[in-house]
């Protein structure tokens, strides 16, 4: 009995482990990455090769009138003249405007994270996650993203 015991303690254990091993990040809810702050430090650093897998969900207004959600706004619902101007407040090119967006270290060059994101680290250093937006001081609300990394 004492033996089963122990070998149960050990799962345990290691199953603990391994949950905090596979999931890095702010807490069990995720990381919440407001719209109003450019850049959010994640808290979590990468090597160069690991894969960044990233589940995002939640909106963030870019305005007062305009939502957005992880991967960012729609084109269907925006008029044309609405879109060359918000292209001109994005971050990256690569990532539609209020889109879940990410770097490795404070210089990093940003790329598209979206709702499901899976990156491969090119270099090493720490995970920073925004919004496209470079004017993110009239944005409002917030996504939560859970990181995981291989």
């Amino acid at each position: 009995m004492k033996e089963t015991r122990s070998v149960t303690y050990v799962l345990l254990l290691f199953s603990v482990i391994l949950g905090f091993w596979g999931c890095q990040g702010a807490g069990k809810d995720g990381i919440k990455v407001q719209g109003t702050t450019q850049w959010t430090d994640s808290g979590i650093d990468v090597k160069k090769g690991q894969i960044i897998r990233v589940l995002a969900r939640g909106d963030v207004h870019v305005n007062k009138k305009i939502r957005s959600g992880p991967n960012g706004l729609g084109d269907v619902t925006l008029k044309p003249i609405t879109k060359l101007v918000l292209r001109g407040y994005n971050v990256t090119s690569e990532a539609r405007h209020g889109a879940l967006i990410g770097k490795i270290g404070k210089k990093g060059t940003p790329f598209l994270v979206g709702e499901k994101g899976e990156i491969k680290a090119q270099v090493p250093g720490s995970l920073f996650l925004g919004v496209n937006d470079r004017d993110v001081k009239n944005n409002s609300g917030h996504y939560v993203a859970k990181v995981s990394i291989r």
